[in-house]
């Protein structure tokens, strides 16, 4: 019987993990110890003689799993398997899974490990030359709030010299990339710049804008859950080079050279 990882996707049962997402299955005891699976698919099947990776262990049912991405989060579930599926020692139905978790079916014994690829964003990632100082801080009490207007100047290139992107680097949407060609970028689930599939993220949650050369601010746009620069809540801040943006339970990484 030959190896295989064939998974599947939540909206319509095929598809891909989200870009930069991945799980590693490491085969730590059993017939298949030092056997190591990626998943790069949103379900797989584990079996003695069905699914989508075939278990050399006559203690698994034929069914005997599945380990699923759901929600942004990944699980097992068991497939009504005779000896029943464990995790971290104790017997599981349907679980969230974590970094690090141990997964028993039959005598075999996995652990897991989740990969965040884009976590390792670089200025290169986005097609930037080179990863530029980060600006000195600047008060934010002297932040005009500028509202988006279709005729306002945001709508107008970024200034000359300026290079900025952000990368997804954590959430359903880990990889996502954007370069900042205006003045003014909206983040969020809905007729957004940067689009989210995050169901905690407001249809325009927060913008990005360009005040001068020098400054880039970032405001929440009366989200429902709140935006997040470096894990403290704002309503208005002043943006450096990278800064992690959190909006729901998705962080997103600032990419910006100013040119000076």
């Amino acid at each position: 019987m030959g190896d295989k990882t064939i998974i599947h996707d939540q909206f319509d049962e095929e598809g891909p993990l989200p870009p930069g997402l991945l799980l590693q299955l490491t085969f730590l005891a059993g017939a298949n110890q030092g056997r190591i699976e990626k998943l790069y698919k949103k379900t797989t099947v584990l079996g003695r003689s069905q699914g989508d990776i075939i278990l050399n262990d006559t203690a698994a049912s034929s069914r005997h799993a599945e380990i699923v991405f759901d929600g942004g989060q990944f699980a097992v579930r068991d497939l009504n398997s005779t000896n029943g599926t464990i995790l971290n020692g104790g017997q599981v139905w349907d679980s969230v899974i974590n970094n690090g978790d141990e997964i028993t079916i039959g005598n075999t014994v996995i652990k897991v490990e989740i990969k965040q690829a884009a976590a390792s964003a670089s200025w290169a990632d986005l097609g930037m030359q080179e990863q530029p100082e980060a600006q000195a801080p600047v008060d934010d009490n002297e932040i005009t709030n500028v509202a988006l207007d279709r005729n306002d100047p945001l709508d107008q290139p970024v200034p000359q010299g300026v290079k900025a992107g952000l990368q997804v680097v954590s959430g359903l949407d880990a990889g996502q990339k954007l370069l900042l060609t205006k003045r003014g970028t909206v983040i969020g689930r809905a007729g957004a710049d940067l689009q989210l599939h995050d169901l905690d993220v407001s249809r325009k949650h927060a913008s990005i804008e360009f005040m001068s050369p020098e400054r880039v601010i970032l405001k929440d746009l009366r989200s429902r859950n709140g935006t997040y620069v470096n894990d403290k809540w704002t309503s208005v801040t002043n943006l450096k080079n990278g800064d992690l943006i959190k909006v729901g339970n998705t962080e997103i990484k600032v990419f910006l050279s100013t040119g000076q």
